[in-house]
């Protein structure tokens, strides 16, 4: 039962994430492009491990091991992870038919990562117990997707930019190895650091470039979907730096419907990984028939109903979001084209 549970718990962060950018994404990807991408995703740990192994048993021949942290960030975690990424980007989805509106780059960037960040949890999760199940949902999970995000932006936006291509490309993963770095050097160094202040400052790093990373992904994805309602009031095309004629809205108004969904998603998350995990208990035969009924009374109180209420609160407050985009679009919508 455990085993299934730790699996599930590795998974569904993911899902629900990719749900919510499919659903902010005003003409949504086609489902096959999308698990494909997230398919392809799974498979770049192959050549992340082909190439982290050697270079991990290369910086522990560093003599500092705050130093041997910060390398290990970098040349084992965020250049070649992100470079993987990169080339699903690159290599896949750009080439393909469906691609054909800068949103598309967000949107290809998260699920590209999160294929990535699916596997890398199940592994983690298998090794460290449910306590890492827990951390790893609601931070590097995330932390990938933003990061996917903010490249898939740059990347977007250079395929509608043919002369400015290669810079934007490298600008866009410059960037996410610089935060990739800066969320995982505090967390490895802190093993290393034996002053209680320093490993609080560097844990204290880890949460602020996560939140520079969810903020600065909340608005690349706002700015886009205003461009998309523009378009689809027949304003204009979505060129980069054309800026959106939305009309500023009260903070209030705009935070709110965050917080909803993200605290829905919580719940789902939580009872998603119960709900799961026990059924797949009960599939495998890891419950005995004298405690069947306990465990399955048990699993709809404490599984089944934060899983539905969860989901419930989180797609209101993803619909909240889109209502409150359009109405910030002063001009009444035409109809959207048919979704591809």
């Amino acid at each position: 039962m455990l085993i299934s549970l730790l699996a599930v718990s590795a998974v569904v962060p993911s899902a629900l994430l990719v749900w919510y950018f499919h659903a902010r994404d005003v003409y949504p990807e086609p489902p096959r492009v999308l698990w494909t991408t997230f398919g392809l995703g799974v498979f770049t740990v192959l050549p992340v491990l082909f190439i982290g192994i050697p270079l991990q048993a290369a910086v522990q021949f560093v003599g500092m091991p705050v130093l041997g942290s910060f390398l290990s960030a970098l040349f084992v975690a965020a250049l070649p992870e992100e470079l993987v990424k990169l080339v699903v980007l690159i290599g896949y989805n750009l080439r393909h038919k469906a691609f054909d509106e800068p949103m598309d780059g967000i949107v290809y960037g998260v699920v590209a990562s999160l294929g990535f960040a699916t596997l890398e949890n199940v592994l983690f999760v298998f090794e460290g117990g449910l306590s890492v199940a827990i951390s790893r949902a609601f931070s590097a999970v995330p932390l990938h997707a933003f990061v996917g995000a903010i490249m898939g932006y740059y990347v977007g936006q250079a395929y509608f930019s043919p002369e400015s291509r290669s810079r934007l490309i490298l600008k866009g993963y410059g960037i996410a190895v610089l935060l990739h770095t800066l969320y995982d050097f505090p967390l490895m160094a802190m093993g290393e650091v034996e002053d209680a202040r320093v490993a609080l400052l560097l844990a204290i790093l880890t949460v602020l470039v996560l939140v520079v990373c969810w903020r600065w992904t909340v608005r690349l994805v706002r700015r886009l979907r205003r461009d998309q309602l523009s378009v689809s009031n027949g304003e204009g095309g979505v060129m980069p730096g054309i800026e959106s004629r939305a009309e500023s809205l009260p903070l209030r108004q705009r935070v709110l419907p965050l917080f909803v969904s993200v605290l829905g998603g919580l719940m789902a998350s939580f009872g998603g990984m119960v709900t799961l995990g026990l059924l797949l208990a009960f599939l495998l035969g890891g419950v005995q028939d004298e405690h069947a009924v306990d465990v399955l009374v048990g699993g709809v109180l404490i599984g089944l109903l934060p899983f539905v209420g969860g989901m419930v609160v989180f797609l209101k407050g993803v619909r909240r979001m889109n209502s409150v985009s359009r109405a910030a679009i002063p001009i009444p919508l035409a109809a959207a084209p048919e979704a591809r």
